[in-house]
C-alpha cells in the first residue's frame, strides 16, 4: 500500500515536471503560505534574540553604531541587523510588519532557487520535490515571521550555491 502511495506521489511529480510554469506555481503558492500566516496577526513580540537584532538595528538608525541594551555589542552578527536597518530606514523606524513581509518574499525566492539548484545537480522530478519540500515545511514559514536570521542567510546561503555550482574551474583554481 505504501509502495503504491509513492508511485503515485513520484507520477504526480514527473507530470509536474513536465510544466514550464511550476516553479512560478510553487513560488506563487509557497509565497502564499507565508503571507496567510502574516496577515493572520499584526503584532510581533520581540523577545530574546529578535530583540537584539531589532535594538541593534535602531541603535544603527539613530546613532550609527551597533548598541544593544544601550551598550556597544558585537554579540549580533552584523548582516541581519544591517539588512532591518535598511528596511528601517526605507519604511518607517520599528517597521516589522514590512520585515516580516520582505522575509516572505524573501523565502519564496529561496523556493525558486532551491528548486533551480535541485534541477542543475539532479533533474527537474527531484526540483519539483526539493522546492515542494521547503515550500511547505512548517518551521520554514514559521521562521518569515520572527526577525531572526535564519530566512535571511539561508536566501543568501542558497543564493550563493547557485552561483557557484556552474562557475568554472579556471576562476577558483588555486596554484
Amino acid at each position: 500500500m505504501i509502495t503504491r502511495l509513492f508511485e503515485k506521489l513520484d507520477h504526480w511529480a514527473e507530470s509536474r515536471a513536465v510544466d514550464k510554469h511550476i516553479i512560478v506555481k510553487i513560488f506563487l503558492a509557497a509565497l502564499g503560505a507565508r503571507l496567510l500566516l502574516i496577515f493572520m496577526h499584526y503584532h510581533v513580540n520581540l523577545i530574546s534574540d529578535m530583540l537584539g537584532y531589532h535594538e541593534a538595528a535602531i541603535s544603527l538608525l539613530n546613532y550609527g553604531e551597533f548598541r544593544v541594551k544601550g551598550r556597544l555589542s558585537a554579540t549580533r552578527p552584523p548582516l541581519y541587523s544591517i539588512y532591518l536597518f535598511m528596511v528601517y530606514y526605507l519604511f518607517g523606524e520599528g517597521n516589522l510588519f514590512v520585515v516580516r513581509i520582505s522575509q516572505c518574499v524573501m523565502d519564496a525566492f529561496t523556493v525558486a532557487i532551491t528548486f533551480k539548484l535541485t534541477e542543475k545537480v539532479f533533474h527537474r522530478k527531484a526540483a519539483v520535490w526539493a522546492a515542494l519540500l521547503y515550500a511547505f515545511y512548517p518551521a520554514v514559514i514559521g521562521f518569515c515571521d520572527q526577525i531572526l536570521t535564519e530566512t535571511f542567510f539561508t536566501f543568501l546561503f542558497m543564493a550563493t550555491m547557485y552561483l557557484l555550482i556552474d562557475m568554472p574551474e579556471s576562476r577558483y583554481k588555486t596554484v
